[in-house]
């Protein structure tokens, strides 16, 4: 899936990314991670220097992702920071668009897990 990027942003390849509001446009997630819709991971680097204003994003698939918290195996995910999931998803976060995927394994705090994304 190709998205906006803003033209002076630097966006690193696997970069768990979040959509603007009201826009078409992903940009890295800015770490408050309260409202931040799933935009994608980065598929390729985005330097800021660069005029480019397209990026592809993997929305499927099963990625390594960091966690904060102690997640379980079948947890729907969201954004918790910058290239952070954690748990706590509720029907909120699900018709918002927050959910970034499932967990297909336990994990604790600070550790790297598998997680299927969900292709908001």
């Amino acid at each position: 899936m190709s998205f906006e990027a803003t033209a002076v942003e630097k966006i690193s390849k696997g970069a768990i990314l979040a959509l603007k509001p009201g826009a078409n446009t992903v940009a890295n997630s800015s770490g408050s991670g309260t409202t931040e819709k799933f935009g994608g991971i980065a598929a390729a680097d985005k330097a800021s220097s660069d005029t480019r204003t397209n990026l592809s994003c993997h929305m499927f698939g099963v990625w390594d992702c960091r966690v904060g918290g102690n997640i379980s195996s079948g947890d729907l995910l969201k954004l918790s920071g910058a290239n952070i999931l954690t748990n706590g998803v509720n029907a909120s976060h699900i018709s918002g668009g927050q959910v970034v995927g499932k967990a297909e394994e336990d994990g604790a705090n600070g550790s790297t897990i598998r997680v299927r994304l969900i292709g908001s």
